[in-house]
Parts: C-alpha cells; sequence; structure tokens
C-alpha cells in the first residue's frame, strides 16, 4: 500500500530523501533540472507543497508545487524508475489538486525536461496542451566579449530595499508588498545578490543572481520600467551584472520563455545558447 505525506517544509531527512532519488532519475535519463525543494517563494508558506508517495520504507515517487500568485500553481516531480506505471504519480498529482481545490489557483502547470522520455509521454497521455517552451541557456566566461560600460549596477542593500521593492513592483506589476517580501528573502538568502541599473541618474532596471555552485552563477528576475525599454538597457544592464559574476564564477545561466523573443534576440546576442529545454503543460482549474 502507497502511503502519502504532504507537508509545507521538508525535514532534513525527507530533503535527503528526496535528492537520493533525483539523482537515481537524473542518470537514468540524463536530465539537468533539479527541483526547487523550498516554500520560500510561495505565495501562502502554509500551505503543503511537497508531496511524497512511500512503497514500505522506501520513497518512490515526489511531486513538488511552486505557486508564487494566487492563479498559477507549477508542478514539478519523477517516480522512481523500477516503480513506474503503477499510479503512484497519479496519486500524488490527485492528492494535490484534492489539496488546492479550496483556494483561488486558476491553472496547473506541469513541467518536464524535453529529454525525459518517461516524463513526456506521461504528460502527453494527460495534458497534452503544451502552453509554453523554456529554455536554460548558459554563457561560458571565455566566450563573454564585455561592451562599453553605459549607467552602473547597484548590490541592493538593506539602505535601499524599499527603493527595489517599488521597481520591481513597477516593472513587473506585482503587489508592492509581495515586493518587499521577495526583496527581504533575498537579503537574507545567502549566495544570493540583487541590483538595481542606474543610467543619468534614474534607475531603470533590475536583476538579481544566484550562486548555484562555486563555479556557476543563475540570473533571475530582469526587467527593465516599461518606459525605456527598446532602448539598449536591458542590454547595457546585462553587460554589467556579467562582468560582475565573472569575477568568481566560469559559467552563467538564465531561464528564457519562448515566447519572448525580445529577451532570446538580447541573450543569444550577448553569447547565451541553450542548454536545457523544458515543456510547460497546462491544466485548467476553473
Amino acid at each position: 500500500m502507497v502511503k502519502i505525506v504532504a507537508t509545507e517544509e521538508l525535514s532534513a531527512f525527507q530533503q535527503r530523501e528526496v535528492e537520493a532519488l533525483e539523482q537515481v532519475v537524473q542518470e537514468e535519463e540524463g536530465l539537468q533540472s533539479r527541483l526547487f525543494l523550498s516554500n520560500r517563494l510561495n505565495w501562502d508558506r502554509t500551505i503543503p507543497c511537497f508531496f511524497l508517495a512511500y512503497q514500505g520504507q522506501e520513497l518512490v515517487s515526489v511531486l513538488t508545487a511552486f505557486f508564487p500568485t494566487v492563479d498559477e500553481i507549477e508542478f514539478s516531480g519523477f517516480t522512481s524508475p523500477h516503480q513506474r506505471s503503477r499510479g503512484h504519480f497519479s496519486l500524488l498529482v490527485k492528492r494535490a489538486l484534492t489539496q488546492y481545490a479550496p483556494y483561488p489557483f486558476k491553472r496547473a502547470l506541469f513541467t518536464v525536461e524535453a529529454t525525459s522520455a518517461s516524463g513526456a509521454a506521461y504528460l502527453a497521455s494527460r495534458y497534452p496542451t503544451i502552453e509554453r517552451t523554456e529554455y536554460l541557456m548558459a554563457l561560458e566566461k571565455g566566450a563573454f566579449t564585455p561592451l562599453e560600460a553605459k549607467g552602473e549596477l547597484q548590490r541592493v542593500g538593506r539602505t535601499n530595499a524599499e527603493e527595489a521593492a517599488r521597481l520591481m513592483s513597477r516593472i513587473f506589476g506585482s503587489d508592492l508588498q509581495q515586493s518587499r517580501d521577495r526583496v527581504s528573502l533575498m537579503l537574507l538568502e545567502e549566495g544570493r545578490q540583487a541590483f538595481i541599473y542606474h543610467r543619468r541618474g534614474l534607475s531603470l532596471g533590475v536583476l538579481n543572481a544566484q550562486k548555484r555552485d562555486p563555479a556557476t552563477a543563475m540570473i533571475y528576475g530582469v526587467g527593465i520600467l516599461s518606459d525605456h525599454r527598446s532602448q539598449g538597457h536591458a542590454k547595457a544592464m546585462m553587460n554589467l551584472a556579467l562582468q560582475t559574476l565573472f569575477v568568481h564564477a566560469t559559467t552563467v545561466q538564465l531561464e528564457v520563455e519562448s515566447t519572448n523573443e525580445h529577451a532570446l534576440s538580447l541573450y543569444t546576442n550577448l553569447g547565451f545558447r541553450p542548454v536545457m529545454q523544458v515543456d510547460y503543460h497546462a491544466l485548467a482549474l476553473r
């Protein structure tokens, strides 16, 4: 009999179990993506977002949920290779959807790395609509050609946290308090740096970066104020960020959606190349 555990935060032991299973699946299918095993960016951190299926004492399947807003859930997960086709993952999905039924989520998105034959087949048979595709792109230090510096990049700290939050709220159309909470989390997170881009006395853009390992940095949240887009500011901001990150990193990565043609063009022109593709299969909830 399968036992399902739902929790809003993994214990240290549970995290080790998930990471061990993740490594088995990665090696079996040659995958690159990693599960995000924290609830810190979720809209409501008290709602269970980790669902674990056990056969006896063995963890056989895992489902994680990421919900940065009240509208959308992003599901990721996998099943042990020798436990597939037994309905374990479907049980986790059913349990999660039941858990989220009282909440105002409008849709669920199931993520799958394009090279995962088992994952792609599972989603194609159950949730065949692919809403969008996301690429992981990478740039190696040796392939980066610095451009002339335009403007300046200021690191976010406690003295300018409010400025960063207000700028993020304007750029991404998010609730101001939610942006404040995000900035607070960034300041607390080890290896995370957030930046404000200034040009000619104006605060025009934001981005943040996370150290993934000693050699790799990941860029997130790249944005320019709408009235100042298509004027070269994003390229100038990225150029400054890359010069900063390559002081210590040898590889810089970022994620971009296939529908964002402008960003794809920008990153390609800077030298980034796709190294992984993730498809998002959609399920309407309301």
